[in-house]
């Protein structure tokens, strides 16, 4: 790295209600694939900067022939460093006084080498405005990024301090929901709990949410921690919350419209610039007929301070309403009460665990910290039971080999999520499995999905290739030799599994995972983000920059986020054509058998496309109350109507007046008693 510590001239500016300081150091050579640091030493700025009076803007002066090749960076004197630009212009030629400054109209990445004049940074400028010492060493990074041998000089730069400094917006608004949390200025621990007060802010479909409308939802009692593992080395943090009455007992709540729990996750998905990558496989898990945690995205504000784009998530859970197996009580130590119900993870770490006969590691989740010593005793030794059928010479026998253990259509399942997202923590962590009373069925089942920010060419161990199979990947042993489950592994040597497996994602294909389906959902969840993701990386300020456990990609970073979407797009439609070109097995009964069927198979829609009205034709075989509802991609339902009940019978229901609709994907649900059946549809 080389420096130059320099400051040529240094301006105060006094004028009628104006007062400026301008500092201008020299540069020196840019070096390929080395970082250059340009300093200049500020003096005499009369106090902390701060919104009254601090940094306005940066101008610089850079002499080079590809500037596409650079980033540039400041570093304010408490090691602050917000980005002006990243690889952003191409080959293109040179920065001529080009003035950084946050209020400009156009935004770098939108402009064209040569630069001049006013552009908006990658990064935000106000960040260093938070009543530090002005006075001291300021640095200007130019790290050149390609060894192509285009050099180049840092000829001259500039720092302007006034009292018109780059401030943070205000946050008023949304067109998606928010959330005030308010911890009374108590930072939030990994652990433990903290006490504070949440609201909940979410006006009807279409009706824009305002911070202010807080003063008619009354906040609710709450605790309030950290959560996950590699996240929290992140700058947006990810949170668990668990509602509280006034007498500080748990209290069910109903968050968005999802059912009423105590527990919620408020997810921050800072490391994958789409936003969308655990939403979009959670909704995929949900279509293809599993529970997996309902998700709303929203903005959230903390202790008055804006913090970006989350998911509201449902923690797994047992319940009606999560993952519905037998509560399972201290006295069930006996009989059918003992065979179920309880959840295993396997993970980093948890509160009770058990090794297999296998040697692999697993948690109790529920239940947790009440579990018995014989309920612990039975899940381990079911558990061991199944390891021995399936590691067995008889393996695949129909009486006793592993059918006999596990329900199959879920392990299926959960195989095809993680290797159509080649996902980097699959078969090892954030893997739950659950089981249910010997008299409800009692076989292991693979799920709920669960954390899938790692996966889609987002993976700091497989890169962007969206080739090779996720199971049997031996290398991924870290963390104290933590590393696959290998029952997959070992349900891909039968070969009726392997057709099983292969008729499973050729039925898929040609409904939730085709190419069309997929792309249409991300432009349609794109469209609803793009007011709040501009605000987002506004905070965050990592757009186009390799950064967070994802710049590990071949690729250049996309610079925007219509980048992001467009890669995570075309990264999905070449894993999807790997999987149909390398997928062992062979199908000869697409759509007929349980693994193949799916809910929709119930309900027919047209048209679909459509425009202003819907058809949609059910067939009820036993007597149920019927009601049907049109839901957007934020999961808010637009339309409720109420059939009544219904005798066994096809029915027809016309659904009208969507004129005013926006153009993208919806779900119709037709629930009855016992099940919910679905179809998407296409607004054009």
């Amino acid at each position: 790295m080389k420096k130059i510590y320099i400051t040529i001239l240094s301006i105060t500016i006094f004028s009628t209600g104006t007062f400026a300081q301008i500092f201008t150091g020299l540069g020196n050579p840019i070096i390929d694939g080395q970082t250059t640091t340009s300093q200049i030493t500020t003096v005499g700025i009369p106090q902390n900067i701060d919104t009254v009076y601090g940094l306005e803007y940066v101008k610089i002066n850079i002499a080079h022939s590809s500037v596409g090749d650079l980033r540039v960076q400041v570093q304010a004197p408490n090691g602050a460093i917000f980005n002006l630009t990243n690889n952003i212009g191409g080959s293109g030629d040179n920065f001529v006084n080009t003035i950084f400054i946050d209020s400009a109209v156009q935004n770098v990445y939108g402009g064209t080498a040569p630069f001049t004049g006013n552009f908006k940074p990658q990064g935000s400028i106000y960040i260093v405005n938070t009543n530090q010492n002005g006075n001291g060493n300021w640095n200007l990074l130019v790290t050149d990024n390609d060894n192509n041998g285009q050099i180049g000089t840092v000829v001259n730069w500039t720092l302007k301090f006034s009292n018109k400094p780059s401030k943070p917006k205000k946050f008023t608004s949304s067109n998606l929901p928010i959330v005030l949390i308010n911890t009374f200025g108590a930072t939030i621990p990994d652990e433990p709990r903290i006490p504070g007060r949440i609201n909940f802010i979410e006006n009807a479909p279409g009706v824009r949410n305002y911070v202010s409308d807080s003063v008619t939802d009354p906040a609710i009692k709450m605790v309030i921690e950290q959560r996950g593992q590699l996240s929290q080395q992140f700058d947006q943090k990810s949170w668990l919350i668990e509602t509280h009455d006034m007498l500080d007992s748990v209290l069910d709540t109903t968050v968005f419209g999802m059912p009423a729990e105590n527990k919620w996750i408020l997810y921050g998905p800072y490391n994958d610039k789409t936003l969308l990558r655990n939403f979009l496989t959670y909704h995929i898990a949900n279509e293809m007929g599993h529970y997996a945690s309902r998700t709303r995205f929203c903005e959230v504000v903390l202790n008055g301070q804006y913090r970006g784009v989350y998911i509201m998530l449902e923690e797994v859970k047992r319940g009606d309403n999560r993952v519905n197996i037998a509560k399972l009580d201290t006295n069930d130590n006996a009989g059918d009460s003992l065979t179920g119900g309880y959840i295993i993870k396997r993970d980093w770490d948890g509160i009770v665990q058990f090794n297999s006969v296998m040697g692999n590691r697993f948690f109790n989740h529920y239940p947790k910290y009440k579990i018995t010593v014989p309920q612990k005793t039975y899940i381990k030794s079911y558990v061991d039971s199944l390891e021995t059928a399936l590691y067995s010479p008889t393996f695949n026998d129909p009486i006793t080999g592993y059918t006999k253990y596990m329900k199959v259509s879920t392990f299926i399942d959960c195989q095809i999520i993680n290797e159509m997202m080649r996902n980097s923590d699959g078969y090892r962590a954030s893997l739950y499995f659950y089981k249910d009373k010997y008299s409800k069925g009692g076989q292991l089942k693979s799920g709920p999905a669960w954390d899938y920010n790692f996966g889609y060419g987002l993976s700091p161990w497989y890169g962007a290739n969206p080739n090779g199979n996720t199971a049997g990947r031996a290398e991924w042993c870290y963390l104290d030799n933590f590393g696959q489950i290998d029952w997959w592994e070992r349900l891909n040597q039968d070969s009726i599994y392997q057709n099983k497996v292969k008729c499973r994602w050729l039925w898929l294909r040609s409904k939730t995972l085709s190419n069309t389906y997929i792309n249409n959902f991300l432009d349609s969840m794109a469209n609803i983000l793009n007011e709040a993701q501009k605000r987002h990386f506004e905070k965050y300020p990592i757009m186009g920059i390799g950064c967070c456990y994802n710049n590990v990609s071949p690729f250049a970073v996309p610079t925007s986020y219509q980048g992001e979407i467009d890669y995570l797009k075309s990264w999905i439609n070449a894993r999807f054509a790997w999987i149909d070109g390398n997928l062992e097995g062979n199908c000869t009964e697409v759509g007929i058998g349980e693994n193949n069927m799916v809910d929709d198979a119930f309900v027919t829609v047209f048209p679909n496309p459509f425009q202003d009205f819907l058809n949609i034709n059910y067939f009820l075989n036993e007597e149920s109350k019927v009601t049907i509802e049109f839901v957007n991609p934020l999961g808010q339902i637009i339309k409720d109507i109420d059939c009544g009940v219904r005798p066994v019978g096809d029915y027809n229901e016309t659904i009208d007046q969507f004129n005013s609709l926006p153009t993208g994907i919806y779900l119709v649900r037709v629930n009855t008693m016992h099940k919910t059946y679905s179809n998407i549809v296409v607004k054009n």
